[in-house]
């Protein structure tokens, strides 16, 4: 095996499907296997542990409850390798209960884990258009496996050979020649209107599938590309891997600064909600190890982590003082004087801060026809 392998993975819950792309990675070529002969086997599978924050875990067919391994060969089957890292959301791994020990059961994280390099095998991740399904997942549920199949890429084959088939149809429309010297006057002018007909209905019939074409090839390229882009990572060298990064980021940032002018309800969306966000985290500390050793950094809130020996230290103290001050600072600031008689369009300051950004957008547009509505001489 020296390529990925996509694997559509079919979940689904009491109201919802999802299907999550699987990025199999060559790098673990037994487990990968194992995985593929174990899909047929999985249908109808629970995922019976999701813990939100951390993953989601699944594929004991013998039990459905977590306490079976059989892999597809039975028993089990020693580590291959730990070269694939706990990095990122959508992390594939292998689940067992200590080193050599993996079975049929696997897991999902929800997001990077690195505490469990060297201990799990990673042999894969969930492709980016898949990422949604797990986030949902994670809200909680009785989440099954439905059907898992192999991709393989033939798409774009077989729908040249529909075209061809289309074409082959067309042609056999096609009238006959006749010979017209024999024809009466208007046997000829019939002749000649069929012969119209057919080539307006061919021609009707090719427009057809060429729009088709081109309403269907832009979502199938999208989808090609994001995939050839993900397994090209798996042959990338680390530094190789940072310089992909470092372009796909400037790209990014690039496209988001030709829509920098937000529009209406566009001022409000998921990027601008993060940017603030961003905004807001820069208080925090980062990671620092103290004299005895110890981490001190937000590794101390890790969900997973049970309990904590993390003491109070002055300069914790004084850096909350410090952000309590500056947060009191802005919330005075933003303060300001109403005029008596204001019209009051919010229900709170969040609200009112919302309704004067819309303002500044859509007055330009809307403040003829509300000086219209408020005089009654609107159309």
């Amino acid at each position: 095996m020296s390529t990925p392998t996509i694997v559509n993975l079919q979940i689904s819950s009491p109201t919802k499907n999802y299907t999550l792309p699987l990025l199999l990675s060559p790098l673990t070529p037994l487990t990968t296997q194992n995985f593929l002969s174990l899909l047929p086997k999985y249908e109808g599978v629970k995922f019976h542990r999701v813990i939100k924050g951390f993953m989601m875990q699944g594929g004991d067919w013998v039990n459905q409850d977590g306490t079976g391994g059989e892999s597809a060969e039975g028993g089990s089957f020693d580590d291959e390798n730990f070269k694939l890292k706990h990095n990122r959301i959508g992390t594939l791994a292998m689940a067992n209960s200590g080193p050599n020990t993996n079975g049929c059961q696997f897991y999902i994280t929800f997001k990077a884990t690195p505490h469990l390099d060297g201990k799990h095998v990673v042999f894969g991740y969930v492709m980016e258009s898949g990422l949604k399904g797990i986030m949902d997942v994670e809200k909680g549920g009785e989440w099954k496996i439905v059907k898992g199949e192999i991709v393989e890429e033939k798409e774009e084959e077989e729908e040249k050979k529909k075209v061809e088939e289309k074409k082959e149809e067309i042609e056999e429309e096609e009238i006959e020649e006749k010979d017209t010297s024999k024809m009466t006057p208007l046997q000829l002018r019939l002749y000649n209107l069929q012969r119209k007909m057919n080539q307006s209905r061919n021609l009707n019939h090719r427009g057809v599938l060429e729009e088709g074409k081109r309403k269907e090839d832009k979502g199938r390229k999208e989808k090609k590309e994001m995939r050839l882009a993900e397994k090209a990572r798996f042959t990338l060298s680390d530094s190789e891997k940072s310089a992909s990064d470092t372009i796909t980021a400037q790209g990014k940032k690039e496209k988001r600064a030709k829509n920098a002018n937000n529009f209406g309800w566009d001022m409000m969306n998921s990027g601008a909600q993060h940017r603030n966000y961003e905004k807001r985290l820069t208080s925090l500390p980062g990671q620092t190890k103290s004299k005895s050793g110890e981490i001190r950094s937000t590794e101390l809130y890790d969900p997973i982590l049970s309990s904590s020996n993390s003491k109070t230290t002055s300069s914790g103290i004084s850096r909350m003082s410090a952000d309590l001050k500056a947060r009191e600072l802005v919330s005075k600031r933003r303060v300001r004087n109403e005029h008596e008689g204001e019209d009051v369009d919010y229900i709170d300051e969040r609200n009112k801060r919302f309704n004067k950004k819309i303002k500044r957008t859509m007055d330009k547009y809307t403040v003829e026809i509300r000086q219209n509505l408020e005089r009654g001489t609107a159309l």
